[in-house]
């Protein structure tokens, strides 16, 4: 019987319910796992993140209190304390300082009139500075200044190795005689450059690679570092300190992973923070490209169990084909066929053991209703003959007499008529 539309073959069956249910299966899966894995990568990026921001904080914070314990412990020595403040051998130390520090861009000594007596190089030596804060505050105590645009040193210094407007840090000190009593301050401007070698140093080696930036912004969220960005406002609002870490979008449109750290401990007075951020799309870079590779080796996966259930369906429906092929012979007349199918599967081996059961009972039972058809056309053959006999006996004791044998008015009356049909 030619199969319908209707109709499917077992091994078609069999691909399609095991194909739907490893979709059924594997795709929640895939899914779950998937946004687990792109929730936990966001998660520890974030953290790691969060990690280098509060290294290079903590670098920048012990870089400034070094600088200023330098200047501090400075004004604590001999010299300092004794020698007159346009001594030779008091500038000699100065510039001796200076060349121990690259960044420091000027050292300079300053009576209580605020007259600049000693300084690296005799810049602005005679010049009065006493509106300087560094100077102001110098004179009550240690002061760590926040960053700002060199005004009386842009023209007397060398513009910055990479170019732009010259920044300085100011760090100054008291100094005091040998009786602790105030007879100057001591002050010094360091490069803003040393920033960029303090965090070229926690960079990782990829960054530029992997579009990781370090940005240093003041407590207007101004960037201070790198150049690049100076001045403009990029952390957003929502952006808060309390957080590990933040993912959200930035002025520039972008999204980012993002930590924001504090510079605490070292010169809380200024409000400076580290920020790191990387784009989120480059975070995920990883998981969409673990995400091809899933998807790839999910594709693949599918076909070979794809493959593998065509190849057990036909193995499975082969000896059924076999069966149904014998079965149609048997059915157009070839009873001899034999129904021989090998196959492990106890089923099937049943099935044929049931239907060799079937055909040979129904081959039994034709060939007995074939001997029974014989025999009863052979009884109604004799009982066929002994009525024609009976008929013709019949025939004849209604046309003679019974005590003579002649024939008798009905035998001479069919003669009359055909005699006379004859006619």
């Amino acid at each position: 019987m030619p199969i319908s539309k209707r109709h499917y073959r077992i091994k078609h069956l069999l691909v399609l319910a095991f194909g739907g249910l490893a979709l059924a299966i594997g795709l929640p899966i895939y899914l779950y796992s998937n946004h687990v894995f792109v929730t936990q990568l966001v998660t520890d990026r974030g953290d790691a993140i969060n990690d280098l921001a509060k290294a290079v904080a903590s670098v920048v914070a012990e870089n400034l209190q070094e600088r200023q314990r330098e200047i501090t412990l400075l004004t604590q020595t001999p010299l300092f304390k004794t020698a007159a403040l346009d001594d030779p051998a008091l500038k000699a130390n100065l510039e001796r300082v200076q060349k121990s520090y690259p960044h420091y861009s000027w050292i300079g000594a300053a009576d209580l009139n605020g007259i600049v007596q000693s300084s690296t190089g005799n810049i602005l030596r005679g010049v009065s500075v006493r509106e300087r804060p560094w100077f102001i505050h110098g004179l009550k105590g240690a002061f760590s200044g926040d960053l700002h645009e060199a005004l009386l040193l842009s023209r007397l210094l060398p513009p910055p190795a990479g170019g732009g407007q010259l920044h300085l840090i100011d760090f100054s000190a008291p100094l005091l005689d040998a009786n602790g009593k105030v007879r100057g301050v001591l002050g010094t401007h360091a490069d803003w450059g040393w920033a960029a070698d303090v965090i070229k140093v926690l960079k990782p080696a990829n960054a530029a690679q992997s579009r990781l930036e370090i940005l240093i912004v003041n407590r207007e969220n101004r960037v201070i570092h790198p150049e690049k960005y100076d001045g403009q406002v990029l952390v957003p609002a929502s952006m808060t300190t309390e957080r590990a870490f933040f993912v959200g979008r930035w002025a520039d449109g972008n999204e980012y992973v993002a930590s924001m750290v504090p510079v605490q401990d070292a010169l809380p007075s200024m409000g400076w923070s580290i920020v790191v951020r990387q784009p989120t799309e480059q975070t995920l870079g990883d998981v969409q490209a673990l995400q091809r590779v899933i998807m790839g080796s999910a594709a693949l996966s599918a076909l070979i169990f794809i493959v593998l259930v065509w190849w057990g369906a036909t193995i499975f429906s082969r000896p059924l084909r076999q069966l149904a092929d014998q079965a149609r012979r048997v059915e157009q007349g070839d009873e001899d066929m034999p129904l021989t199918v090998s196959s492990r599967t106890v089923e099937i081996n049943e099935v044929t053991d049931a239907l060799r059961g079937m055909a040979s009972t129904l081959l039994s039972r034709k060939e007995a209703l074939a001997e029974s058809n014989v025999r009863l056309e052979q009884t109604v053959a004799v009982r066929t003959a002994e009525l024609a006999r009976a008929n013709e006996e019949l025939r004849l004791l209604a046309r003679q007499d019974a005590l003579t044998r002649l024939p008798n008015r009905f035998a001479a009356n069919e003669r009359l008529r055909s005699e006379f049909v004859l006619m």
